[in-house]
Formats: structure tokens, sequence, C-alpha cells
């Protein structure tokens, strides 16, 4: 949980955090799988909110993500870390297919929801990506990062005031 706490604050000190204690579960429980998939979402986060450089980072997260999804094929949070290692890679059809399956999994993963939206916009579907983070948004109204995420798509729309009141409710 504690991983999890500070995958959520996406600053660059709690996601070397988020790491750590990813790495220390694992230490202590070889087979936990959720702490393979958070420490694979934690590096994939680091080459965003850092200077860590992608390329090899995503290599280390997929072994994170395989060793997840050998002990637990059914965890929605390792197929979402695997979309977002596709994306990475600019593989976005392999991105949405993973996103989509991690959704349906858990049609309660938001991050997975939030990060399918990302796929959507960036192959240039913004329409469906706005939809789609709603839906994260609504999933989980308290997440910052959602909200912001929902801003930004909804300033790529023109819908500015909306766009101001997602920004708000994020800060």
């Amino acid at each position: 949980q504690l991983g999890q706490q500070r995958l959520a604050r996406r600053t660059a000190a709690a996601l070397a955090e988020a790491e750590a204690f990813f790495r220390r579960a694992i230490e202590l429980d070889p087979k936990f799988a959720r702490a393979h998939s958070g420490l694979a979402s934690s590096l994939i986060l680091l080459t965003v909110y850092t200077d860590v450089q992608l390329a090899p980072t995503l290599d280390k997260a997929q072994q994170s993500v395989d060793t997840a999804l050998q002990l637990d094929p059914g965890l929605s949070d390792a197929w979402a870390a695997a979309g977002l290692i596709a994306g990475g890679r600019e593989h976005y059809a392999d991105a949405e297919k993973l996103l989509r399956r991690a959704f349906e999994l858990d049609p309660n993963n938001s991050k997975a929801l939030m990060w399918l939206a990302q796929q959507l916009n960036i192959t240039s579907r913004l329409d469906e990506a706005v939809t789609t983070v709603r839906q994260a948004a609504d999933l989980d109204p308290l997440s910052a990062i959602i909200q912001v995420n929902l801003g930004s798509m909804l300033e790529d729309t023109g819908d500015f005031a909306e766009a101001a009141t997602r920004y708000r409710r994020a800060i």
C-alpha cells in the first residue's frame, strides 16, 4: 500500500520511494505479484517525472511485468503496466489492447482507464479519450492525476471552462 500511495503523488521523490517500497516487498515475498507490477509502474513513471532514461527502463519494467503475470495472470494492474510499456515503445495498438484487458479484469481500475485515455489521445481519438478519462474520474473522483489528465484533454477540445474546473479539483 505504501508503494501505491507514493505512486499516486507523482513527484520524483515519491516515485523513488515507491520503487524502494516495491523492491523491499519483493525481497520479503518474491511471489507477491502486486509488488512486481507496482515496481514496473514506478519504473515507467520515473521516466515521465524524472530524467531516468526510457529505453533501458522499459526492459527492466517488462521483466517485472512478466514476473507479475506469471505469478498472477489475472492481475489487472500488471496488464495496465504492460500497456504503459507498450505505449512507451510506441506500440499504440498493443498498448490499447493491454489496457482494455486490464479494465476487463477490473472494471474499477481507474488508472488503466486513465492510461487508456492517454493512448487514445496519442492516436488522435480525442473524443473517445475524453469519454474514457471521464469514466476514470467517475471511478476515482479524488485522484488529482486523473483530474489533471481530464483537464488537459478538455483543453484540447476547447472546453476551457470545464478544464479549469478539473484543474481546480486536482488542486
